[in-house]
């Protein structure tokens, strides 16, 4: 008892002369004696400090929501409990010389009231050493996929939408959350079937690919997020939200238009659920993000049960779903495993500011080919466009692109890829077994092509129109596409074909003296399905089979821009 109390003194004395970052551990360590970091002697212990320390309640996995279980390492929700305390290095003489250089001996001794050395000075542990915070205990597949993207394939599976419906009440808030890069596909008809449009809150995540900042985002990409979704399933303007989970973007207007009580978080795989969520709750409760909420990943369907988190005035819970995945696994069905991560960095578009806003760009540099020749997408998307027009694609995605004299002769290159060739594709060798064969419905300027989890490509025909072909698209069957009319011609201002005393201009002056206006969304169709056609069909033969006509010559003679063709084969029942 005695040494203690000399100990306990010798630390206050220490503390008063030492200046710095000890001073603070010294004062500790002299007033409630030796701190010694927290140790788990058993699960059940581990579970409690977890508990206080975060914000679940049970002792599920706090990355994806499994029960955790530490007995069978073959089944679901296996962890390994923490080893013990790691042998910390001993500063004792550093730290000592450092105080004989800065405190004279003598004021130290009339200090402490004895005679005072090196060898019976003692500096405790926690001068320097912190005491160690008890880490968020996972699974073996969630500690496996984030640190070493590895894929528990024993474990995998998939969630079908209806499923997913299945788990929320009849009665809750709901919010459906879209990616902007492949909008408006993963679009829930069934959930508008199911709950009523007050019920519905829709987030588009992601929304910092079109913009630099949040100010761009709000003027002027909201207004087409709010009129398509009116469009497409009647939706209530007022409950559109544009946020970017990763820049903290909109966080603050969601968080004023969700309702108060439990809100279930809905949506696909990898449309950014998890990280939206994790964003509010380290926002809101004042610390690093890593420290609460859902766990990330770029592997499909990382969150397995539905999680709930309570903000600081539980008034508002936060319920995250596991992702629901497109029939038969999707784009996932086919990809490589290492490739996950590549197809979700979409490129950034970086358009230029005009007016205090921003005007519509194209990435630079486009892939320009005709209908003797193929472009591949990663092997995700083949695109053969008529003979004799030149087609400009501009790939905002991050997969390769390559052309090839003939379908035939690109399959033949992903089923088995010479040494040079082994990067064209992110798809698997056997992908191209299982190719459909699309059309695109005729159209006018510039166009989206949109792949389902991954982004979208941009497609403008240039040179002679072609009246009598259309584009065609090979695809692996299970891969969802769509087409829209270009999104850029409405989330940035543009040049429109008037001057400002509103009369028509010519097409090449319409960039030099053309009104900058922002688009707001027509009332002709601006978003379709393709047309799957049988592969034996000749080229010539596809126009009459979608539009029932030989030739759209007669057609386009009344249409000058692109903003006036009225896309009137265009399907936009797109949501299943």
């Amino acid at each position: 008892m005695l040494a203690r109390k000399v100990l306990a003194r010798q630390c206050l004395v220490v503390a008063k002369l030492c200046a710095g970052r000890f001073a603070s551990s010294l004062c500790r360590s002299s007033c409630r004696g030796l701190m010694r970091p927290p140790k788990f002697n058993s699960y059940k212990s581990l579970s409690r400090s977890m508990a206080s320390s975060s914000l679940f309640e049970s002792p599920n996995c706090p990355s994806c929501g499994v029960v955790l279980q530490t007995e069978h390492p073959d089944k679901d929700g296996y962890c390994l409990l923490p080893k013990g305390e790691k042998k910390v290095k001993n500063y004792q003489n550093e730290l000592k010389e450092k105080l004989f250089l800065s405190v004279k001996r003598e004021e130290l001794a009339d200090r402490l009231g004895h005679e005072v050395d090196s060898d019976s000075l003692i500096i405790p542990k926690e001068m320097y050493r912190k005491p160690r915070t008890p880490k968020r205990l996972v699974c073996q597949r969630c500690f496996k996929s984030q640190n070493y993207s590895l894929i528990d394939h024993s474990i995998r599976e998939e969630n079908p939408e209806h499923k997913i419906l299945d788990e929320i009440p009849s009665n809750a808030n709901i919010v459906h959350v879209l990616s902007a890069v492949d909008f408006p596909l993963g679009l829930s008809k069934e959930l508008v079937n199911r709950f009523k449009p007050t019920q519905i809150t829709y987030v588009i995540t992601k929304s910092d690919v079109f913009f630099p900042d949040k100010l761009g985002l709000q003027r002027t990409g909201a207004a087409y997020f709010e009129d398509s979704l009116v469009k497409l399933v009647g939706a209530d303007p007022r409950k559109v939200v544009l946020v970017s989970g990763k820049r903290n973007w909109g966080l603050k207007q969601l968080l004023s238009t969700l309702p108060r009580g439990p809100n279930y978080f809905l949506g696909m795989a990898n449309t950014g659920k998890s990280t939206l969520i994790r964003s509010i709750v380290g926002k809101d409760y004042s610390k690093k993000q890593t420290e609460n909420g859902p766990g990330v990943s770029h592997l499909p369907s990382f969150t397995r049960k539905p999680m709930k988190f309570k903000m600081d005035n539980n008034s508002l819970e936060l319920v995250d779903l596991p992702g629901y995945t497109a029939p038969n696994g999707g784009v996932y069905k086919y990809l490589k495993e290492e490739n996950y991560r590549d197809i979700l960095n979409v490129k950034q578009l970086k358009p230029l500011t005009s007016l205090k806003a921003y005007t519509a760009t194209l990435p630079s540099k486009p892939k320009l080919f005709n209908g003797v020749r193929v472009i591949c997408i990663g092997g995700l998307v083949y695109i053969r466009p008529p003979k004799g027009v030149v087609l400009k694609q501009f790939s905002l995605v991050n997969l390769p692109s390559f052309m090839y004299s003939s379908l035939e002769k690109a399959t033949s290159v992903i089923q088995a890829p010479p040494q040079a060739l082994v990067n064209c594709s992110v798809v698997k060798e056997d992908s191209p077994d299982e190719l459909v064969r699309y059309v695109i419905p005729p159209f006018y300027g510039l166009i989206d092509l949109v792949i389902q989890g991954v982004g979208f490509i941009k497609l403008l025909p240039t040179g002679a129109r072609n009246t009598r072909e259309l584009i065609e698209i090979f695809a692996p069957k299970d891969i969802q596409l769509m087409v829209r009319d270009s999104i850029l011609k409405y989330v940035y201002k543009t040049h429109a074909e008037h001057d400002s005393t509103n009369n028509l201009l010519h097409k090449k002056n319409i960039k030099a003296r053309g009104q900058t206006i922002l688009r707001r969304l027509p009332k002709k169709p601006v978003f379709t399905k393709l047309y799957p056609v049988p592969a034996n069909v000749p080229s010539h033969e596809l126009l009459t089979m979608v539009t029932g006509k030989d030739d759209l010559a007669e057609e386009d003679k009344e249409y000058c821009y692109d903003i006036q063709y009225p896309n009137r084969y265009w399907d936009e029942n797109i949501c299943k």
